[in-house]
């Protein structure tokens, strides 16, 4: 009996241990429907990097991919909090089955972005070109009380080599583009399934994407790439904005570091009719025909043409323009650092010319191979004439006395250099000439505002040109007919561009019309005299002299002589009043733009008809 007893009780013992066991096993999350899924994570802000952003911003999202699972990833959307979302048809037994590694990417400008898996993971619809965050780490995927919970931490980090650039613009909207001579364009190209991120391969020195962003209140573009591993401390960079293109030199005392965050608070438009001035030469920014510094395509020209000014009008020079001659190119030898480096920006080789007193000024000058060449108006004899000769990369420089004039090469123009200009002290030189005069006095020609050609041959007697019998009235204006304009419509420029510009394109790019507020300073009293002249200098001519009164420039004055305005087909108010045109358009009413009109009776701030023929004083910086 007592045996029977201890049997008994053992049964009983095991059967509680049978139940026990039950109870206390862990529990099978696998299959649960990954909709069920509860989460625990957090998701961190890497704290060394020197990024436009200093933490997450409503609309974020990480993406989270799982090692060995290709059918689908979680994302984690940012709005004050993180939301997480599965896409794919991935399963709870294929997170629990495939292991416990991830890896987490965020792109700073693909919150619109999903990810396909074919061989690896790709962005469809995501701006991918740009540094990105990443995190890898291990994950659990644990039941109990019926509840399944996926736990991580997302310690996001900057990929080694990365650096960024801000380039501030008030008016920052969509992408621009922008080249370094330094860094390549890198970004996310594919995850493999088992969480390597593969980036994008990139020419050094080609184009990256810039987004608009605002940075500590203040809107611009962002840029970001994969800095060279020995960058040197010569950085120069393209810039391409729609139709518009500038450059930025910077010489830094110490190479550029990963992670680090540059602002280009200054940038040079760059492009035809666009000047640098090193020496006592203004270059052209690019060489003749080129739209931009940073290209190979140009038309080149024999030293016959080049060395006889006669035929520069076939090569589309404007009478403002001309092509240097030996001294000029020796003066830039000898005011420049050429040496600075042989680079290469957007795939185009070339030199850097630095000024060596102010690096401020810079001219790129492309190097289609080893050694490049460009003409001189300078005629060495009957069959040679002077030319420089760039040496890639070495940046070696020649100025030679003779090359054979049937020989073709690139040209780059310079400012005419017989312009001359008055300062004010109101930050800008003045002509002392009318466009299209010879001497203060003269009226020159008159220009509707926007044309940079007369709308007649000769003014005594009128004779209009074929196509312009209406005089100036809207029959001849080719940027419009009064009510409609092809340019300067309200949806384009406020202001002349260069090509509409009567003064730069008959004078030289570096040269244009004022703007009204710059009209009106000069009309400020307290800094300048306006005194009525009734014979100057002895010419009979009617006028008023404008004399400075700011220090350092007391006693300067420059001539605006009253020529009146065209108006139809006759000329109106001679000797009564002078009429200037203005850079700026008018804001309210299209069919007008700025006109500085002065009479003997006094002073109008006004805007004037578009079509009016009226005369243009040229000032430049």
């Amino acid at each position: 009996m007592k045996m029977k007893k201890t049997i008994a009780i053992l049964s009983v013992v095991l059967a509680l241990m049978a139940c026990t066991n039950e109870l206390f096993s862990p529990e099978d999350p696998s299959s649960e429907s990954i909709s069920d899924l509860v989460f625990n994570f957090t998701v961190r802000y890497p704290g060394e990097t020197k990024a436009v952003k200093s933490g997450w911003e409503n609309g974020d999202k990480v993406f989270v991919f799982f090692k060995g699972v290709t059918t689908g990833y979680l994302t984690l959307s940012y709005d004050g909090s993180w939301t997480p979302a599965f896409a794919g048809t991935a399963t709870v037994n294929d997170l629990t089955e495939s292991g416990s590694n991830f890896v987490a990417v965020y792109l700073p400008y693909g919150n619109d972005a999903t990810a396909t898996y074919n061989s690896g993971w790709t962005f469809t619809a995501g701006k991918t070109d740009s540094y990105y965050l990443s995190a890898n780490g291990s994950y659990t995927v644990t039941k109990a009380d019926g509840i399944t919970t996926l736990s991580a931490d997302f310690n996001m980090v900057v990929p080694r080599g990365y650096v960024q650039f801000f380039i501030p613009d008030n008016d920052a909207t969509g992408v621009i583009s922008m080249a370094c001579n330094a860094v390549s364009p890198a970004g996310v190209a594919s995850i493999s399934s088992d969480g390597v991120i593969t980036e994008t391969a990139a020419t050094q020195g080609a184009f990256m994407t810039g987004y608009a962003a605002t940075v500590n209140s203040e809107k611009g573009f962002y840029f970001s790439g994969k800095l060279a591993e020995n960058p040197g401390n010569e950085y120069y960079f393209a810039i391409e904005m729609g139709s518009n293109h500038y450059d930025f030199y910077k010489h830094l005392k110490t190479p550029l570091a990963e992670r680090a965050a540059i602002k280009l608070s200054t940038k040079h438009q760059v492009g035809p009719g666009r000047y640098v001035t090193i020496g006592s030469t203004s270059w052209c920014t690019v060489n003749h025909t080129a739209e931009v510094p940073w290209t190979y395509t140009v038309t080149k020209y024999t030293g016959w043409v080049c060395t006889n000014p006669t035929r520069w009008a076939e090569m589309g020079l404007s009478s403002g323009e001309s092509i240097p001659d030996l001294n000029q190119m020796r003066e830039l030898k000898t005011n420049t650092n050429e040496h600075r480096f042989g680079m290469s920006i957007a795939g185009v080789n070339g030199i850097l010319w630095v000024s060596a007193s102010d690096e401020s000024k810079y001219l790129f000058f492309p190097c289609e191979s080893a050694t490049n060449y460009f003409w001189s108006r300078t005629k060495y004899n009957d069959s040679n004439g002077g030319y420089t000769r760039f040496y890639y990369p070495s940046g070696g420089v020649e100025v030679v006395d003779s090359g054979g004039l049937s020989t073709s090469w690139s040209v780059r123009t310079v400012l005419a250099s017989n312009v001359q200009y008055m300062e004010m002290g109101d930050g800008l030189k003045w002509a002392t000439c009318n466009v299209g005069a010879d001497t203060p006095q003269d009226y020159g020609d008159y220009f509707a505002w926007g044309e940079t050609e007369t709308y007649y041959s000769s003014l005594s007697p009128l004779t209009w040109k074929e196509g312009k019998t209406a005089g100036y009235a809207w029959g001849s204006y080719s940027l419009g007919n009064g009510s409609t304009f092809s340019k300067y419509n309200g949806t384009d420029y406020t202001t002349l561009q260069p090509e509409d510009d009567a003064a730069s394109v008959n004078m030289g790019g570096m040269w244009r019309t004022p703007t009204k507020e710059e009209w009106l300073a000069l009309r400020n009293t307290s800094n300048f005299t306006w005194t009525w002249e009734t014979n100057y200098n002895g010419s009979g001519r009617k006028g008023y002299l404008v004399t400075s009164k700011v220090t350092g420039y007391a006693g300067n004055s420059i001539f605006l002589p009253a020529g009146g305005y065209l108006y139809d087909k006759t000329n109106n108010r001679i000797g009564e009043g002078l009429f200037y045109w203005g850079a700026s358009i008018n804001p309210s009413n299209k069919n007008s733009a700025y006109g500085f009109d002065c009479e003997t009776g006094g002073y109008h701030n006004d805007y004037d008809e578009r079509r009016y023929g009226q005369l243009v004083r040229a000032v430049c910086e």
